[in-house]
């Protein structure tokens, strides 16, 4: 009977550790499954839904569909050619993808790294190949299948609207400082700003930082008040880069070129109608304050240094986010230096540099 019982004890024990180190099999309903006209794509990491998107290993499906993808570590780009001799730039974490020439559309989610594996968004890259992609939720699989077709058929991109009704444009001639001429043969007048005219003085220096900061370069452009202006131009403030918030001044000093001409001195400030920025603009154009030695700080009565909020301090051109202690810190350009009181650099979001305070 002890010989029985030993038995079954260790029977039992050797059922329990074959339970323990047996791998468990994956549930259904948590894998994705990838066919391509029938046949199943293995993949070595599993694909995954990320903002109702499917996104798969980079290489797997590359080799599945038979394109030749190449990979840019410097810029963090994938590039591939579909048969119709189109060529697709897909950026790491960026949602817009560039394709034929000049040309691009929004993805639904970027394709992105984990695990050190490239992933795509497979519809994209599936149809921009020129196939069919069905979802089927009862199976969690996503079916690629050839067209009928020989012609291979380019994605039609689908127009994502900007923020507050921005509208991009590429910018082909610059008339002088406040009026540019765009690729579509639209003529733009900068709001609230008057550039000296041509052969006037300093209407070439103006020119110049125009020319410099846009031609041939992408803009955004944002109406305000009314449309055009008396002789038919659009009447637009001018954006380098896509604003997140449209009125706040430290990006409207930073990223506007209206109120940059302003800032540098290169425009008088000039507003006809209702113009949104009107009382900003015309504090931006104020002369700068005479530059005044620093006051020295008061000790208080706990023998600490009180703040000066008055006192003057540094601010680059651009990028107005830091404030420095003096006009040549080695964190800023002393030729676009600017003077403020330590209160308005605050004011406008400035924090001190840790160099020289």
């Amino acid at each position: 009977m002890k010989k029985i019982a030993r038995n079954t004890v260790l029977l039992a024990m050797a059922f329990i550790m074959l339970f323990i180190i047996t791998p468990q099999p994956v549930r259904a309903n948590d894998t994705i499954n990838v066919t391509v006209d029938g046949q199943i794509v293995q993949f070595e990491t599993a694909p995954f839904i990320r903002y109702g998107t499917t996104l798969v290993p980079l290489g797997a499906i590359a080799n599945t569909l038979g394109i030749n993808a190449t990979w840019c570590g410097d810029t963090r780009t994938i590039t591939y050619t579909n048969p119709a001799g189109t060529t697709f730039v897909l950026t790491v974490d960026y949602y817009y993808v560039q394709y034929g020439i000049g040309q691009r559309t929004r993805l639904d989610a970027p394709p992105m790294i984990v695990y050190d594996r490239t992933f795509v968004p497979l519809r994209f890259v599936g149809e921009s190949l020129g196939l069919d992609v069905y979802w089927i939720g009862a199976t969690r699989t996503a079916q690629l299948t050839s067209m009928a077709t020989t012609q291979v058929e380019q994605p039609t991109p689908t127009p994502t609207p900007l923020p507050f009704g921005l509208t991009e444009a590429t910018v082909t001639r610059v008339i002088d400082g406040d009026t540019i001429e765009l690729s579509t043969g639209e003529r733009v007048r900068l709001i609230g700003v008057d550039a000296p005219e041509i052969g006037t003085p300093g209407a070439d220096e103006a020119t110049a930082f125009v020319t410099t900061h846009i031609l041939n370069q992408t803009v955004w452009l944002e109406a305000d008040g009314n449309n055009t202006d008396v002789h038919g131009r659009l009447r637009r403030y001018v954006w380098l880069q896509i604003p997140t918030d449209n009125t706040s001044e430290v990006q409207i000093r930073a990223y506007q070129l209206n109120a940059m001409l302003l800032e540098n001195g290169l425009a008088e400030v000039l507003i006809v109608g209702n113009v949104r920025n009107a009382d900003l603009f015309r504090y931006i154009a104020q002369p700068l304050p005479a530059v005044q030695e620093a006051p020295q700080p008061t000790p208080t009565p706990s023998g600490q240094a009180s703040v000066d909020m008055s006192r003057t301090v540094w601010l680059a051109r651009t990028g107005n986010n830091i404030y420095h202690s003096v006009n040549n810190c080695g964190n800023m350009n002393p030729n676009t230096a600017r003077s403020r009181t330590r209160q308005q650099a605050r004011d406008m979001g400035a924090r001190a540099c840790q160099r020289c305070w």
